[in-house]
């Protein structure tokens, strides 16, 4: 997973501030190349609040979103991404990687731990 040049200045931005922390995660079927510089995916399909968030690692965050049966049925899965805000925006966190296809029987979990050092 890429943290993005948006990600890290969020993060340093949010040591000293009130900026909006990550609360979507959205998934996508587009196949570009992710890099630091890399905002917005290729071809959002779903963007979903996030369910839970665990602080009781020190030093790391996991948050958890999920994704239906129902929601996912017909997607070939490509792209995730997590963001501040319900539509557009720039993502913190973004990943790319071969399709999985969903055929109406499985659902999704998106689970992303950060580590600072």
């Amino acid at each position: 997973m890429v943290f993005t040049n948006y990600g890290i200045q969020q993060a340093i931005t949010r040591l000293g501030s009130d900026v909006s922390k990550i609360s979507y995660i959205a998934i996508g079927t587009g196949s570009s190349i992710k890099n630091v510089n890399t905002t917005t995916l290729t071809n959002e399909t779903q963007r979903k609040i996030i369910e839970s968030y665990d602080y009781t690692t020190p030093r790391k965050i996991t948050v958890v979103s999920n994704f239906t049966t129902t929601e996912m049925s017909g997607t070939d899965l490509r792209e995730f991404g997590s963001f501040d805000i319900v539509s557009l925006g720039s993502s913190w966190l973004i990943e790319g990687f071969p399709a999985v296809t969903f055929d109406g029987t499985n659902e999704l979990t998106v689970d992303i731990t950060i580590e600072g050092y």
